[in-house]
């Protein structure tokens, strides 16, 4: 039952953001210094903020951004792990040892140091003179290459192990190459193991975007994404609650309902789960 509530809470999360123009009764911008700093009332649900900004259209425009970075960047790693991970364990031998040290060179950095370096050396590359969108790219590029040690480690291991089997054998005694043996009997097989780690980044990746967002060197006003509302909710955290109350749940839910899956999935995809169940 729960798994059923995670999926439906996410698959509504993910079509308001796709709806935001046209469920928010404001846009995330709109100021009115007439009404700063209300509680909940029956014009803004969720309360407005120091300038008068609706919270409900700031979360609703935040959930574009916070998803979007969350998805493309488990993706980008996703991508980038595969590769690097195919290779090592495929090949193996000297490739192997380089890619091996390099993921343990990259791990052996505190996450938080890498995190903060990157944003600081992407933010020198400009590639747009649109703020939110130069925001958002430097953003996507700290977290793709700080989410893919674990997913080519991952990869590598379970590579290490299936290449031993008989099918993969075979192809390559018939002549298979490589890449053609890893894209089509090796990355099928292991695939589960990637879809219920992907279901992890995400969440794990958008809680990175918050926490960029929060100490600064994220996105920043006017721009809205659930870190930019918690770091201005936190601010007013004694005198208005309600400014991070509302974008903190909405994100504490969304973590969850991914998790959620992320277990269902693992355990659907388990052979021991599936025997349990299959007797009762």
């Amino acid at each position: 039952m729960k798994y059923k509530a995670a999926l439906i809470f996410l698959f509504c999360i993910l079509l308001i953001a796709l709806l935001a123009p046209l469920i928010a009764p404001f846009s995330y911008e709109v100021q009115d210094l007439n009404r700063v700093l209300l509680g909940p009332n029956k014009i803004n649900w969720m309360g407005t903020d120091t300038l008068g900004r609706d919270l409900f259209s700031r979360i609703v425009y935040g959930a574009r951004v916070s998803l979007l970075i969350g998805i493309l960047t488990s993706l980008l790693a996703m991508v980038l792990g595969i590769i690097l991970g195919a290779l090592a364990g495929y090949f193996g031998g000297v490739l192997d040892d380089i890619l091996t040290r390099l993921f343990d060179l990259i791990q052996s950095i505190p996450t938080l140091v890498l995190m903060i370096l990157l944003s600081v050396f992407w933010s020198r590359y400009k590639v747009s003179n649109d703020y939110h969108i130069q925001g958002v790219f430097e953003v996507v590029a700290a977290l793709s290459i700080i989410s893919w040690i674990g997913i080519a480690r991952m990869v590598r291991g379970q590579i290490i192990e299936v290449k031993q089997r008989d099918y993969v054998s075979a192809a390559y005694a018939m002549g298979g190459q490589p890449w053609r043996i890893i894209l089509k009997h090796i990355l099928p097989n292991i695939m589960g193991s990637l879809v219920v780690l992907l279901t992890f980044q995400i969440p794990t990746n958008i809680m990175l975007e918050s926490f960029l967002s929060f100490i600064g060197l994220g996105l920043q006003p006017p721009y809205s994404s659930w870190g930019v509302l918690a770091n201005e909710g936190w601010k007013s955290l004694r005198s208005d609650p309600h400014l991070i109350l509302f974008p903190g749940l909405i994100l504490f839910l969304t973590m969850m309902s991914f998790n959620y899956i992320g277990d269902g999935l693992r355990n659907y995809l388990d052979p021991k789960w599936q025997i349990k169940n299959f007797r009762h």
